[in-house]
């Protein structure tokens, strides 16, 4: 029954869940001589109803009694080790961690180390019962991202990249061993992405270019086995080899990954789809931008800036049929492909007047036309 209650509050069925877990605690409390089993049943019933409540209670008051079932489980560890107490002792940490994230400012001191400390608890809890269930080896992997990014909050890198290794590492595994699963797969793409964002901070952007690769070639796997649901991920991974090669200044080549992406978004006419495809050739204009500056001729640099310009008409057009341009504050996407729109056209003016100017000063000085008469 508690089993089935965890099940059910996963999928969000909160309300049938603590239904089940009243039930069971109810019945558990029947029992006059609880062996160790039964024990473990109650804090684990105890654990969940603590967890329906969580943002109802007090902040301190959620975590004390989060403390009171880990002292109440001591007993309970002096006498053996087993995979479910283990399972127990992790989430319980696991809900110590989301109620000190979570508690409004100052209500405990060194608030992400000690986020920290929880979830790496969790991790150590879920190693032993991890070996022989591969549903705890993708909770424990994703504990781990999610301890990368407490640490990479902390400026710990270094310790950040070694985690979010591990968990990659174990995702990889995950993907080999059940290559059916998508969501696994969908995992595996989060915790590659995250790891890209801590290569391009470092920054370390051939590692950084080697992960886009691979994010590129799990998305690309996704998007053949299904189009239509897959089409997001293998687009963003477009997007992202795109952001690392112009990191790199290897601008012809992030102009073939937005491309390709703004190729995937015209194919889906989605209000959401529109509205990434107006950002997306938003991002091919300023690409174009920064890569007109190589170019050695004036009327190379024309045609780069008049092409951007064209292709920024385009997105604001979309913005303007998705209703976004009139509901937006200044600050949005619509609004920063405007002044985009105006930067360039003055730098459009700017390459004309100096066309003219040039052409003025190297323009052969006119000859007077002989006078009536002379030879």
């Amino acid at each position: 029954m508690i089993q089935l209650a965890q099940l059910k509050q996963q999928l969000g069925q909160n309300d049938d869940a603590r239904k089940q877990v009243q039930q069971a605690a109810d019945l558990l409390a029947t029992i006059q001589r609880p062996d160790r089993q039964i024990q473990l049943l109650r804090l684990n019933a105890d654990r969940l109803m603590l967890q329906f409540d969580q943002k109802q209670l007090p902040s301190r008051e959620c975590y004390d009694r989060c403390q009171k079932l880990m002292t109440a489980s001591r007993d309970l560890q002096k006498a053996g080790d087993e995979p479910a107490l283990k399972k127990f002792l992790a989430r319980l940490s696991l809900l110590m961690a989301d109620v000190v994230e979570t508690s409004p400012k100052d209500t405990f001191e060194n608030r992400l180390p000690l986020v920290g400390e929880h979830l790496e608890n969790a991790i150590s809890y879920f190693e032993q019962p991890a070996r022989k269930d591969l549903h705890l080896v993708w909770q424990q992997a994703k504990v781990r991202s999610r301890l990368a990014g407490i640490l990479e909050t902390q400026d710990l890198q270094d310790k950040a990249d070694y985690v979010l290794t591990q968990a990659i590492e174990q995702q990889r595994a995950l993907v080999h061993e059940i290559p059916e699963s998508p969501v696994l797969v969908l995992s595996l793409l989060t915790f590659l992405e995250q790891r890209m964002t801590l290569e391009i901070a470092r920054p370390d952007l051939e590692a950084a270019l080697e992960t886009a690769q691979l994010h590129q070639n799990f998305s690309e796997r996704l998007f053949l086995s299904n189009p239509n649901e897959f089409r997001n991920q293998y687009l963003r991974s477009h997007e992202r080899m795109a952001d690392v090669q112009r990191l790199r200044f290897r601008h012809e080549a992030a102009a073939d990954h937005l491309r390709e992406a703004i190729a995937l978004a015209r194919n889906d006419h989605s209000r959401q789809q529109q509205s990434i495809l107006a950002g997306l050739l938003k991002s091919y204009a300023e690409l174009l931008f920064e890569g007109d500056r190589q170019h050695s001729t004036a009327p190379e640099q024309l045609k780069s800036l008049q092409q951007a310009i064209t292709i920024l008409n385009e997105s604001l057009q979309i913005y303007e049929k998705l209703d976004t341009a009139t509901e937006s504050d200044h600050d949005s996407p619509y609004w920063k492909t405007v002044a985009l729109k105006h930067q360039l056209e003055g730098e459009l003016d700017k390459l004309k007047l100096r066309s003219l100017e040039r052409e003025r000063t190297t323009a052969p000085p006119k000859l007077d036309a002989p006078k009536p008469g002379t030879q």
